[in-house]
């Protein structure tokens, strides 16, 4: 089976990761970000039959670290992070490179779609309880119309983590990227979604209204297609929701797979960040309705 994306560029098989046979995938994508202006770390060496990669220290402090000992520089730093993102998805519409893993595949329907039920399968039901029969096919019908209206979204580079533990900061305060071995053509909402619904960090509304105008400002003056702004922050809204119910699974999952307990640690937020979308979403009311008791009180 394969997705074909509107971009000639893109026809890949339907897979999570790319491909390191012949590259490792943080080279790949790295070099070609660096081509584009992107910040990331320079490549000192690499060896791919052993994957190891030898990198320049951009910046020993996480993004994260920084604003929760000086909360004062969380404006100024998002606001780079901004900056970086528009930089990113203009610089793939412009200078687009088949042989960059980035543009090799989509993150489309099935891949949103199975993260969904990932949501359901450990979010919920090896979390919580096992569902009804009756309960399961109205949800699974709901995450599914969820992924659709995601799917419809206009497509372009995505760095697929991008948020504050994923971007360091130097001495001088300049903001790079790591992280982006996972790179793929996907949702434009992608990236700003989880950087402002992220899955570690609360911004105030007033904060992201003002990210996301920006965001707008920046990509028109890029050259990318314009957006309005209330049809555009609610599908970062809906984004930012698949991606929450996603992490809760994903949390779960490595809590309960891979023994990894101190994931739990982070659920109350993720599950009260999903369950404010849900409130503020009317299109997902059904949905609200369905999954709400699964996601409150801590035992939820």
């Amino acid at each position: 089976m394969e997705i074909v994306n509107p971009n000639p560029i893109v026809s890949a098989p339907v897979k999570l990761y790319h491909s390191s046979e012949h590259e490792l995938p943080y080279v790949n994508i790295g070099r070609y970000l660096a081509q584009i202006g992107v910040p990331v770390p320079k490549i000192i060496g690499a060896n791919q039959d052993k994957s190891f990669i030898l990198l320049e220290d951009m910046g020993r402090r996480l993004l994260s670290e920084i604003i929760a000992q000086r909360p004062e520089l969380t404006r100024t730093l998002y606001r780079k992070a901004i900056d970086i993102l528009v930089k990113l998805q203009a610089g793939s519409v412009t200078n687009p490179d088949s042989s960059c893993f980035a543009f090799q595949m989509e993150f489309g329907y099935p891949i949103i779609r199975w993260e969904l039920e990932h949501f359901l399968e450990f979010g919920v039901e090896k979390r919580a309880q096992a569902l009804p029969d009756n309960v399961r096919a109205a949800l699974k019908s709901e995450l599914d119309s969820l992924a659709q209206k995601i799917d419809s979204i206009p497509k372009i580079l995505m760095h697929r983590d991008y948020h504050a533990r994923n971007l360091v900061v130097n001495d001088s305060g300049d903001v790079g990227v790591t992280d982006f071995q996972d790179a793929l053509w996907g949702p434009e909402t992608y990236d700003i979604a989880s950087l402002l619904f992220d899955a570690y960090i609360d911004l105030d509304e007033q904060l992201k209204t003002e990210l996301v105008q920006r965001y707008l400002e920046l990509r028109t003056s890029s050259g990318l297609e314009p957006r309005n702004f209330d049809e555009f922050y609610e599908q970062i809204k809906l984004t930012a929701l698949q991606r929450l119910l996603k992490v809760i699974g994903r949390f779960v999952y490595l809590a309960k797979e891979k023994s990894k307990p101190s994931f739990l640690n982070h659920l109350p937020r993720v599950k009260s960040s999903a369950l404010s979308l849900l409130e503020n979403l009317p299109q997902m009311e059904r949905l609200k309705m369905l999954v709400k008791p699964y996601l409150e009180g801590e035992n939820a």
